[in-house]
């Protein structure tokens, strides 16, 4: 970070160097326009600033189209026909202009001071009293924000979904991106219209459901596995939430009842039960069958009878359930007195009467393909079910006591690992299956967390090491990768290989190869990831950007190469200022960033051509006094640009104080800068309007104006017409006031307030310039009236945007925006950061130098 300030200071330093040095040569070399806007082309393109480079690019194309309408235009009407070429030219600059300043990623990026993953962000804000959603997009001011507030921000990252051949991934601006085996839901183009604003993803082996914002429901994939919804679309309107089994879905309605739709032979029918549906709180889910607690604590249960959809056996005891787990083909209950309700394939865990009498105080539960394993409430484990071997260990019970404080189990395909309170690990189960730890007990203490594949497991030990064991081809092995498992931070298990995380964000893989076990041909892309996900036979990476890589079996999601480039750009729509990264957002920004100057320019264009009907002196007056306003506005400029350039990077990183000192010491020199030059005009008012004047004629070149000035020429300004000395009299208040106006201007652009510029700008030149062009037209008819009439917005809208500045800060209305919520971290376990912020705002006593000395009332978000 500090790095990349100084190089933000020096590349601000070098921009400020060129642009007042072009400017500088503006001054002193006549028609030295080239000289400024080559110089920004130059400073763009060293800076990597794009805006900088069109900016000058764009004035080069305008002078042209200028120095065209001169050449070739109708002559003594050229000067207001110049105006107007010069209003259609700068079209396309502010157009340019706005795209590059809604857009402008290039300079933020460069610098590393952006938020640099596609996250969207959902707000709840209000005091202890009341407690309101916000619009991700809205403002302070529209969302009613107010000092004591708290803003509850909620980040949420990329998720990847799995079926058992594909992926589906939820991006930062909750469009999906899906890859894989089509035939596994990996192809979803033909529903892509419909994935706008998803909210959650559920899978079974060959389908996936969505959940829309609005609360319906996408589905695709296999038709006849739970990938085609149509026959109960109408129902799937506010879903909550979305359960599968193998190959069928459950959804629970906001009224709390159940639609389900899939293969009815796996509880994709529902309608023997629909009636016991309701007021449904969760859903449990095996291979075959649903289990749906209601709020009265009974259950539900529907699908294959002989796989847990028939729980009629122990209806009467299932009473006050708080819990079910499920293995592939039975369920476990477990009731608020501690007991524990089997049912299902009795081989397969759904008998437990040999051991009811242990289950007493159950905490909770774990479940392999064929059988459960219970934690009690003082540590201890009791297990039942199929083992695949003689080695279950039914009802076991171990005299150890340092098993009797159990914290975590983990479970294979056939066998169980727990990680007791000293951090020591037990296994039991099938040898085939990973219960035989014996090879790697020595090492197994300390240990953190158990991950499992299909028959092997991987334990993180408090060091960041890893121990395995079980089946070698199930990534029971890893000694070829020992020595650079170090550090690890989390590892994900395919069905036959494991991924592991490294603290320095690589990853480390080992099993079967098939199954993503060798991850060498992405490993140079394997940076910076945050999470893994893994179907059956590959896996898929997130990186810290937002980006993907996956690896293991092509046909089954490892090749994501056909949507890389839909993962790239999703990876870049990063929300910036103002904007919210969304297409449309920018557009509505960059058309509102051009109204302000074209109602400038349309204010000056109107008054020159209006002068041209009443008095070619006048004209000439006008466009005299409008020639000379650039060179005394020069330095002022430049400091404009250094804002536009510095001030995004502070906002964007939420550096209000920084941001306001900056906007002060711009916005004194400006004053410094404009009170100089309005201080030599006034002493020099005869050279300059005999200059500019003169200037203008020449560039005129027509026998009018040649006629109208002879006599200055000849004689001197003093002898005739005294009103252009008027007219540069208001020039000196317009160069002062305009110095500001073009900080306070840069300001309000580097927070984006596009919407409030538009507004004040349409309002200033409807209710003030109008009446007042009319009044200059019809009742003073002078060069001077009209003068004052063209900038007499610009010098309004000078003291509005101080004021704006002064009042409200950076932030209103801006689209509220936050950095990476590092320190909040995610409590509820739901893949997204959660954090509060408290909103303080401060307003200083009315003083016309009260915002030089403090900050004035600048909403602030301080980490909690």
């Amino acid at each position: 970070m500090t790095a990349n300030m100084v190089r933000l200071a020096l590349d601000c330093v070098l921009a400020l160097t060129v642009v007042a040095t072009a400017r500088g040569l503006w001054l002193l070399i006549s028609w030295s326009w080239p000289f400024q806007f080559i110089a920004m082309v130059l400073t763009g393109l060293l800076m990597g600033a794009r805006e900088f480079a069109l900016y000058g690019m764009a004035n080069i194309l305008c002078q042209l189209t200028l120095a065209g309408a001169w050449f070739f235009g109708p002559k003594p009407m050229n000067l207001p026909l110049l105006g107007w070429a010069s209003f259609a030219s700068n079209v396309v600059l502010m157009a340019v202009m706005a795209g590059t300043i809604a857009l402008n990623r290039p300079l933020r990026q460069k610098y590393g001071l952006m938020l640099q993953s596609p996250e969207t962000v959902t707000l709840d804000a209000g005091s202890d009293e009341e407690v309101r959603i916000l619009d991700e997009h809205a403002s302070m001011k529209k969302a009613k924000v107010r000092h004591g507030d708290s803003l509850t921000f909620h980040i949420c990252r990329t998720q990847v979904v799995c079926s058992s051949r594909a992926f589906a991934a939820i991006l930062g601006d909750k469009s999906v991106v899906t890859w894989g085996d089509s035939r596994h839901g990996g192809n979803s183009t033909d529903v892509q219209h419909q994935l706008k604003n998803v909210q959650q993803i559920q899978a079974s082996r060959d389908a996936f459901a969505a959940i829309v914002g609005d609360g319906s429901v996408v589905t695709w994939g296999n038709h006849n596995f739970g990938g085609d919804s149509t026959a109960v679309r109408d129902q799937l309107k506010n879903v909550q939430q979305v359960q599968a089994s193998r190959d069928a879905f459950a959804a629970i309605i906001g009224d709390g009842s159940v639609v389900t739709w899939g293969n009815p032979n796996f509880g994709g029918d529902s309608a023997s039960v629909q009636e016991r549906l309701r007021n449904v709180q969760q859903i449990q889910a095996s291979e075959f069958a649903f289990a749906a607690i209601v709020d009265d604590g009974s259950v539900v249960t529907w699908g294959d009878p002989e796989h847990g959809g028939d729980s009629s056996a122990v209806q009467d005891r299932l009473k006050n359930v708080q819990q079910i787990q499920a293995s592939r083909h039975a369920f476990a209950a477990v009731v608020d007195d501690g007991s524990v309700v089997t049912w299902g394939d009795s081989l397969c865990g759904g008998d437990s009467t040999a051991v009811q009498e242990q289950l007493r105080n159950v905490q909770h539960i774990q479940a392999s393909d064929a059988a459960f394993a219970a934690v009690l409430c003082d540590g201890s484990v009791v297990t039942w079910g199929h083992g695949m071997c003689d080695n279950l260990l039914l009802g076991f019970s171990c005299a150890d006591d340092k098993f009797k404080t159990v914290r975590q189990i983990q479970a294979s395909n056939a066998a169980f690992a727990a990680v007791a309170a000293d951090g020591s690990v037990l296994t039991w189960g099938s040898a085939f299956s990973g219960s035989d730890s014996t090879a790697g007990q020595d090492r197994l203490k300390n240990v953190q967390q158990i991950q499992a594949s299909r028959d092997a497991f991987a334990a993180i030990l408090d060091d960041g090491s890893v121990v395995t064991w079980g089946a070698g081809y199930s990534g029971g092995d890893s000694t070829v990768v020992q020595d650079q498992l170090k550090n690890v931070q989390q590892v994900q298990a395919s069905r036959d290989a494991f991924a592991a995380i490294i603290g320095d964000g690589s990853v480390v893989t080992w099993g079967n190869p098939n199954f993503g076990g060798d991850s060498a041909s992405v490993q140079d892309q394997l940076r910076n990831v945050q999470q893994i996900q893994a179907s059956e036979f590959a896996f898929a990476a997130v990186r810290a950007d937002g980006s993907i890589v996956t690896w293991g079996d092509p046909p089954s999601g490892s090749d994501s190469s056909a949507v890389q480039e839909q993962l790239r750009l999703a990876s870049g729509s990063t929300q910036l200022l103002g904007n919210g990264g969304a297409p449309k957002e920018a557009v509505v920004d960059g058309v509102l960033a051009m109204i302000l100057d074209l109602l400038l320019q349309a204010s000056g264009t109107a008054c020159v051509y209006i002068a041209a009907y009443v008095s070619l002196q006048d004209m000439y007056q006008l466009s005299a006094a409008s020639a000379a306003l650039p060179q005394y506005t020069a330095y002022s400029v430049a400091l404009a640009y250094v804002v536009k350039l510095v001030g995004p990077v502070l906002v964007g990183r939420q550096a209000y104080v920084q941001f306001a000192f900056l906007m002060k010491v711009m916005v004194a020199l400006s004053v410094i800068l404009g009170a100089i030059s309005a201080i030599f005009i006034l002493p020099n008012l005869t050279e300059l309007a005999g200059y500019y004047s003169q200037q203008a004629c020449e560039f005129a070149n027509t026998r009018e104006c040649l006629g109208i000035y002879a006599g200055l020429f000849s004689s001197g300004l003093g002898k005739y017409d005294s009103t252009i000395f008027d007219t540069f009299r208001a020039f000196g208040f317009t160069v002062f006031a305009t110095c500001i106006f073009s900080v306070a201007k840069a300001g309000l652009y580097a927070c984006q307030d596009f919407r409030f510029m538009a507004k004040a700008s349409t309002l200033v030149f409807l209710v003030i310039f109008l009446p007042v062009l009319l009044v200059a037209r019809f009742f003073f008819v002078s060069a001077t009236a009209l003068y004052v009439a063209s900038v007499l917005p610009s010098w309004i809208l000078t003291l509005v945007f101080l004021w704006r500045l002064q009042r409200y800060g950076a932030l209103v209305d801006t689209s509220l925006l936050f950095a990476d919520a590092d320190d909040g971290g995610d409590e509820d376990g739901d893949g997204n950061i959660e954090a509060v912020l408290p909103v303080t705002g401060k307003t200083p006593r009315f003083s016309i130098f009260g915002w030089f000395l403090r900050p004035g009332k600048l909403y602030s978000l301080e980490s909690g």
